[in-house]
């Protein structure tokens, strides 16, 4: 009668640890990246949305008695979507041409650590600099990889859309 032990040898079990060290390091970066990009492409979205409603509404609508149509340009945030606001942008909102932004909890103009911006002309504030912008949309999370604080993106008058995001750093 042979007495047989039951269990995994020391060389079984190392093999298992490295497979699961390997997993680990090549699959949560790629996973933190595939996270980042979906925010990016979220934010990219509603920004899309912004940029669609200011160039319908500036289309659609007459200029005031100053020759400017209106909303001119500001930040975008919940104010906007307060119909009893002053806000001049909330016209987007009132005339249907915007829909509510589901905001970050516990702010009131965030969507995935982005700030939102209705642009007229490059000396706006958060409108990337650019003198073509229909709206821009800046990062506001530090140390969020890729798509770092103060990077933009934007919508051109044409309906592109045009980044400064630095691609090559990695997460």
């Amino acid at each position: 009668m042979q007495n047989k032990k039951r269990g995994f040898t020391l060389v079984e079990l190392l093999v298992v640890v490295i497979i699961v060290v390997l997993v680990v390091v090549f699959a949560v970066p790629s996973f933190k990246k595939a996270q980042e990009n979906n925010k990016n492409q979220r934010a990219q979205a509603v920004l899309l949305d912004i940029a669609g409603a200011v160039k319908n509404y500036r289309v659609y609508e007459p200029p005031d008695n100053s020759g400017l149509t209106l909303p001119a340009a500001g930040k975008v945030n919940a104010d906007t979507f307060n119909l009893s606001s002053s806000n001049q942008l909330n016209i987007l909102f009132k005339d249907n041409l915007l829909k509510p932004i589901a905001w970050d909890s516990g702010t009131s103009d965030k969507y995935y650590g982005y700030n939102f911006f209705v642009c007229s002309d490059y000396y706006i504030a958060g409108c990337c600099g650019k003198p073509n912008a229909v709206a821009a949309m800046v990062n506001t999370e530090a140390g969020s990889g890729r798509f770092n604080p103060s990077k933009c993106a934007w919508v051109t008058e044409q309906g592109s859309i045009q980044t400064d995001y630095d691609l090559g750093t990695g997460i």
